[in-house]
């Protein structure tokens, strides 16, 4: 498999799936800006939109899945002993499906017109505090003292979640709400989690350097 992925987006998330499964895809770094790959693969040619997470799963470049959602539930139900995610069908998993669902379009999405510096101050403001009442509902989910945010167990939605805090970056001042950051701290002290952001500074080094080589 190669996986596509771009410096502080959420394919990071699925790099830590990836991890947390002993999966080896070959990682492949996209410039989100300059528009190249670090091995020279049109990624028009893999995802015309031009956004990550995108896993190949085989020879054929349009054997192609996209949408963080999707690849990480995707490789999650490829392993279901791992218990990464709920099984299909189940109430459990339609309530974890809302869940990821929810990180998709109240946080990752809110992050990326504050980041572009996409909106008059206004639309600047509200946004922010829309991200700012996403992360105060997670945190009053960990109140409780739960490891994660289905319990005791990490799944596909904590690592969704970690991928997405890009708060310093967006300006959402979230650093009050305390078992939040308690508990991306635990996912940071990670094996997998630390292996996802070596291996990724490591692609965007080889990249950069393939770069000034050319």
């Amino acid at each position: 498999m190669k996986l596509y992925i771009a410096q502080a987006t959420c394919s990071l998330a699925v790099q830590l799936i990836a991890n947390e499964l002993g999966l080896d895809p070959e990682l492949v770094h996209f410039d989100v800006f300059g528009k190249s790959t670090s091995n020279g693969d049109d990624f028009a040619k893999v995802n015309p939109l031009l956004y990550v997470p995108a896993l190949q799963l085989a020879d054929d470049p349009q054997d192609v899945l996209t949408e963080t959602i999707v690849v990480g539930s995707y490789l999650a139900d490829q392993h279901a002993a791992s218990g990464l995610i709920p099984a299909r069908g189940t109430l459990e998993r339609a309530r974890f499906d809302q869940l990821l669902t929810f990180t998709a379009t109240e946080i990752a999405q809110k992050h990326i017109p504050l980041m572009r510096k996409l909106l008059t101050e206004e639309g600047t403001v509200w946004m922010r505090a829309k991200l700012v009442a996403a992360y105060t509902l997670l945190d009053q989910r960990l109140a409780d003292g739960r490891a994660f945010l289905t319990g005791d167990a990490f799944t596909v939605a904590d690592a969704y979640v970690w991928g997405t805090m890009w708060q310093e970056r967006s300006g959402a001042k979230i650093d009050h709400l305390e078992n939040l950051m308690a508990y991306i701290a635990r996912i940071d002290a990670r094996p997998a989690a630390q292996k996802a952001m070596k291996d990724e500074a490591e692609a965007v080094a080889r990249h950069e350097a393939l770069k000034l080589a050319a």
